[in-house]
């Protein structure tokens, strides 16, 4: 068999040759692909689980607050997103801000951002020059704060309207810790325009120890009302007219009398007070066009207020006459051409002025002398007299008289070493009798319009100062005649050879003595808290055997805070003769009942509702009063250690002498001990004080940090 054999074309061999190829191929391909997507699964699964590891990762924050403690140490990863750190408070320093990863410029408030990564580490910067800001604000009559007008103050000095040409000051000011501010250094003016027209400056927070940055004082303002005339719808000096011409009134707020017969007023009333304008007198040619009082609640801002007139005309004279009167109501002499002559000449002290003596009125109508005035001052209408009051009569149509009275004026001047005041008020308070009749009590200056033929009498009815006394004359005691006349009082100091010792006592319900508070008294007034200004005064009182003593005449003032926050003075021992020397005699006091005490501590420590909220600065008033009383208390001790050395030095030739002075050293002693005791006391007060501080800043630290947070800051 014939045995063929075949071959393969040349095209057919690269065909399969290709296909082997294209195989191949597609096999390295398929590998690629696979190897690239596995590694860019292997990619995708790092980047993945990296993202995760930096978004939970955790980075510390470190803030050293440089001030000794150990720095505080927090975390934060990339997902926080962005947060403050917030600004810390140091006792006695201002925050400057923070340095470190932020840069070597101090920043406050400062933000980490959100995407951040890493550890931060940041230091506090600190000053000791603390920042104090004043503020104005309207309050009410119980001093609370009612609206911050600062801004307007400002703009209202700023616009150059000033009264007193003030200018606007820095409201923010810098000072050590520990320095003291007072809001006076921002003003302290109560004049009307001196810092707005429509507020005036009343009062302020006090003085307060800086202990923190960010301090706060105060200076607080009441709304005004402005009182005017219209006469026939015009204002009165369109008439050629005076205020006084027209009209007078009182003004009365919350029912107390704060200004009595003028015609004009412009001053300040307590937001939400109620006001009352009362007219007392009105010229017999105008008439009041209004209804009775007019009376309002003063809102927060000014209040203007018109009283409208009506001029009237008449057929009938009515003429007003002065006259000077004796004390059976008799006319002694007519002083009206003096009186008209002395307000023509401008010399009144109230700037009164001259008025038409003879008016027409209409027949029947009541006319009064009071229509010509009726301010009862001394000067007010004529030099050395003093009104007293008026007739008035029914007009008939034949014309009417009507009068004026007026008596001689007793004045007041007092005489000390030599030396002349105006005043007793560094000596005693005195009682004025006139005709057995009490008129001017417990005062210490007086100008008192009194009867032709008036017996007029004086009595001391409260020392101030015990080692003067006063020595009567006969001029202290006379009828008065028809012309002014110049009482110089006479006080001479005690020389007295023995001495009395006054003691302060607490008292029961029943009148027991249960404790000496007379160092507790002293130190009151040494600190220049009581509200009459008085001080305190030695307890030995010089006298002589057979002097007669009124231990009630030695500071007999009721009124609360006079001697003491929590005491009352009630009375004092019996009137003695003195027999022997170191008699003692005594005041007494009651505790001011609770509710009164409850009332002086919130006001003492102002409260939310007060005038300050901020309650440090009244302790910190009273830390500096308790230094005052440390102090105090070393000078007395000291004294009255004097006080027994000399004692122990006098030596007296008759027996009883002798014990007499031996009972005097027991009460130098007792004193001296007394005074240590007082010492003590100061120092444990002082320590109480400094807790209260302490405990007092933590309040007001949380109390801030509320506020902010309500401010969102």
């Amino acid at each position: 068999m014939k045995k063929f054999k075949f071959f393969k074309e040349k095209s057919d061999i690269d065909s399969v040759d290709n296909a082997a190829l294209v195989k191949k191929k597609l096999r390295k391909d398929v590998f690629n692909s696979t190897l690239f997507m596995g590694v860019c699964v292997i990619v995708f699964l790092l980047v993945l689980f990296g993202g995760l590891y930096a978004v939970f990762k955790p980075y510390t924050i470190t803030m050293d607050l440089a001030d000794g403690s150990e720095p505080l140490v927090t975390t934060y990863s990339i997902s926080t997103g962005s947060f403050s750190i917030g600004n810390p408070t140091r006792k006695g320093y201002r925050f400057v801000g923070w340095t470190g990863s932020n840069g070597k410029k101090a920043k406050t408030n400062l933000v980490i951002s959100g995407g951040k990564l890493g550890n931060l580490s940041y230091k506090a910067n600190w000053s000791n020059q603390l920042t104090v800001t004043c503020e104005d604000w309207l309050v009410d009559a119980e001093g609370n704060r009612i609206k911050n007008i600062t801004s307007e103050v400002d703009k209202f000095l700023k616009n150059g309207k000033s009264s007193k040409k003030y200018k606007v000051q820095d409201r923010t000011i810098t000072t050590k810790a520990g320095s003291k501010v007072d809001p006076k250094k921002w003003g302290n003016d109560k004049s009307y325009k001196a810092y707005h027209s429509s507020y005036m400056y009343v009062g302020n927070s006090g003085t307060v120890k800086v202990k923190r940055d960010g301090t706060k004082v105060y200076r607080y303002f009441y709304p005004v009302i402005d009182v005017n005339f219209l006469v026939d719808g015009s204002k009165p000096s369109a008439k050629d007219l005076t205020d006084s011409m027209v009209a007078s009134f009182d003004v009365y707020v919350d029912g107390e009398l704060v200004a009595e017969n003028v015609s004009d007023y412009c001053d300040k009333v307590p937001y939400n007070s109620q006001y009352k304008i009362v007219l007392n007198r009105v010229f017999p040619t105008y008439e009041f066009a209004g209804e009775g009082d007019v009376v309002g609640i003063k809102d927060g801002n000014f209040t203007k207020v018109d009283l409208s007139f009506v001029s009237k005309n008449g057929d009938t004279e009515v003429t007003c006459e002065d006259w000077i009167i004796d004390k059976a109501g008799n006319k002694v002499r007519n002083i009206t051409e003096q009186v008209d002559k002395y307000l023509a000449d401008g010399k009144s002290k109230k700037k009164y002025k001259e008025l038409p003596r003879t008016v027409m009125v209409t027949a029947g109508e009541v006319v009064d002398g009071s229509s010509w005035g009726s301010d009862t001052a001394a000067d007010s209408y004529i030099e050395g007299y003093a009104y007293l009051g008026s007739a008035g009569e029914s007009v008939d149509g034949a014309g009417t008289t009507v009068y004026r009275y007026f008596g001689p004026v007793v004045n007041l001047n007092c005489e000390v070493d030599a030396k002349v005041s105006t005043n007793t008020s560094k000596m005693a308070a005195l009682n004025l009798y006139v005709d057995g009749q009490l008129v001017q009590e417990n005062v210490t200056d007086f100008a008192q319009g009194v009867t032709d033929g008036s017996t007029i009498r004086l009595e001391v009815s409260n020392y101030i100062t015990y080692n003067y006394d006063y020595v009567p004359r006969m001029a202290d005691t006379s009828a008065m005649g028809s012309y002014p006349r110049q009482l110089q009082i006479l006080f001479e100091r005690r020389t007295g050879s023995e001495y009395v010792v006054i003691e302060d006592w607490l008292v029961d319900e029943f009148g027991n003595r249960v404790r000496d508070i007379s160092d507790e008294i002293d130190n009151y007034l040494d600190s220049g808290k009581s509200t009459k200004k008085y001080k305190s005064q030695s307890h030995l009182i010089n006298v002589n055997i057979g002097d007669v003593i009124d231990p009630s005449k030695f500071g007999n003032d009721t009124e609360e805070g006079a001697y003491h926050d929590n005491y009352l003075y009630i009375g004092a021992s019996e009137k003695i003769t003195i027999e022997h020397g170191g008699t003692k005699i005594y005041r007494y006091f009651i505790e001011k009942p609770e509710e009164v005490q409850e009332e002086t501590t919130e006001e003492t420590l102002e409260g939310e509702n007060g005038v300050t909220t901020e309650g440090e600065e009244n302790l910190e008033n009273q830390e500096g009063e308790e230094t005052q009383t440390e102090e105090n208390a070393d000078e007395q001790t000291q004294e009255d250690e004097q006080t027994q050395e000399d004692e122990q030095t006098q030596e007296d030739a008759d027996a009883a002498q002798q014990e007499n002075a031996d009972q005097t050293q027991d009460g130098g002693e007792a004193q001296a001990q007394d005074g240590e005791a007082a010492q003590d006391q100061a120092d444990d007060e002082g320590d109480d004080a400094d807790n209260a501080d302490e405990a007092q800043d933590d309040a007001e630290l949380e109390a801030e940090d509320e506020e902010d947070a309500d401010d969102g800051i």
